[in-house]
């Protein structure tokens, strides 16, 4: 049985004798774990833990802590980290525990998940999925929605829009930065474009500005050497092309409202930009033909899903981009 993983993060149900998890984001790892030892009700939770590698440990060791009573509690938690690495052999004679009814939870991680294997067919049968896969750019609204409740945060679509931008489908960092949100708004809830870019990691927040700024001036050179630095931070790729959207999306929707003789507050307001850097993006908009622009965002599209969907390298389709979107 396959369960909502945010569903379950929010209010578990009550403790089931096996679990698998199958993913390895580091994020959803930590918070399952976590989730696990809350619900554990004895004040003795230290000794009726466990934790082990099955890929470091053997099997005799694994089934002598499974069967093992608990202390002054109804159950026991024991994790197996690595169960990938169990043979078949090993699997078959662990199964029969599993099958009977435990005093303990046992929760087995797993980093991929191949259904035509037995292993998982009696998992399925008889235990709990719970999927800590790493997310999708796609995916990660809901679970930005899912912290930033926990943190008492609340943001402006622009502000959320931006926020998804420069951190990427990575939760682990998204969390990090949410917390840092906090603490520099102090006692404040409400979160704006500019709190993001004040409080933000500024290395990485600088060269990917630097980084839609070349490209709005058609600096191939600048924009090529910002994007190696940028791979080189292990920035995401999702992001940086998202970004770029952003940037080009204004510049259109400038393009646009000149058509319409919009004045320059206006202008700024349909672009949903600050008017402090509105002057920039005005400069960059008459280096661009509406043609340009339409190319571009053509070119946007293919590349995103390139990067979604190739084999190749990303920064060859980020490259590419940047290379067309300059000429």
């Amino acid at each position: 049985m396959s369960i909502d993983l945010m569903k379950w993060l929010k209010q578990p149900a009550p403790l089931q004798s096996l679990y698998f998890v199958v993913g390895t984001d580091p994020f959803f790892l930590s918070e399952i774990k976590k989730a696990f030892k809350r619900q554990m009700s004895s004040h003795l939770k230290d000794f009726n833990q466990d934790e082990v590698s099955a890929g470091e440990t053997p099997l005799g060791d694994i089934l002598t802590l499974f069967e093992t009573l608990p202390l002054f509690s109804e159950k026991r938690l024991f994790f197996c980290l690595q169960a990938d690495k169990l043979s078949d052999k090993d699997w078959g004679k662990l199964e029969p525990a599993l099958s009977s009814p435990s005093h303990t939870v046992f929760v087995c991680f797993f980093e991929k998940k191949d259904g035509r294997k037995k292993r998982f067919k009696f998992l399925k049968e008889k235990g709990v999925e719970l999927n800590a896969r790493p997310l999708r750019a796609w995916e990660l609204a809901p679970w930005l929605d899912f912290l930033s409740q926990k943190e008492s945060l609340h943001f402006s679509l622009p502000a959320k829009s931006l926020f998804q931008e420069l951190v990427g489908a990575h939760l682990m960092e998204m969390h990090i930065e949410l917390k840092k949100l906090k603490q520099y708004l102090g006692g404040k809830t409400q979160v704006t474009e500019q709190d993001i870019l004040s409080c933000a990691s500024r290395l990485k927040i600088e060269s990917l500005f630097d980084l839609t700024t070349a490209l709005g001036n058609k600096n191939v050179v600048k924009s090529l050497n910002l994007l190696a630095l940028l791979l080189n931070q292990n920035q995401n790729e999702i992001a940086i092309l998202s970004l770029l959207a952003r940037h080009i999306r204004i510049l259109a929707k400038i393009k646009g409202g000149q058509k319409e003789n919009l004045s320059s507050s206006q202008l700024a307001q349909k672009a949903g930009v600050s008017p402090y850097f509105f002057k920039d993006y005005l400069k960059q908009s008459q280096l661009w033909s509406e043609q340009q622009i339409e190319q571009t965002i053509q070119a946007l599209f293919l590349a995103d899903k390139a990067l979604k969907s190739s084999a190749l390298s990303s920064h060859i389709w980020l490259e590419n981009f940047i290379l067309k979107s300059c000429s």
